[in-house]
């Protein structure tokens, strides 16, 4: 979520990356800097907060029935006794990124381009 702030805050032309122009126009370095003098990181709260993390994992705790750190359709379609449909369920998961895992980093590292065909959603493998 912290990423997902970022991104939001500081890539305004939603481009999915961030340039220096836009890192030197927002408060993001000066959020670090806080962060890193804080001794209490609930306090600083711009891009970062404990509390919304802790709310989200145990969401997504919940949603991850077997415990695999994913969350697959059929996960997705029991949240909250099952009121989502199987099309608004198709439509999430065409619209969400592409699997992220460690075989994914280094294979990004080795390879360096984005494929946007190269896979969906979280669907459990």
């Amino acid at each position: 979520t912290v990423i997902t702030r970022i991104f939001y805050s500081v890539n305004k032309c939603h481009s999915g990356r961030i340039n220096e122009r836009q890192i030197r126009r927002s408060d993001l370095l000066s959020a670090f800097h806080q962060v890193d003098e804080e001794e209490d990181i609930n306090k600083v709260t711009r891009y970062f907060s404990y509390e919304h993390f802790y709310v989200l994992y145990c969401r997504f705790w919940e949603l991850d029935h077997d415990r695999d750190y994913k969350i697959t359709r059929e996960d997705l379609l029991k949240y909250g006794d099952q009121c989502l449909s199987h099309m608004i369920v198709d439509r999430i998961f065409d619209a969400a990124p592409r699997p992220f895992g460690l075989s994914e980093i280094s294979d990004s590292d080795d390879n360096d381009n984005d494929n946007p065909d190269s896979g969906g959603a979280n669907e459990g493998e």
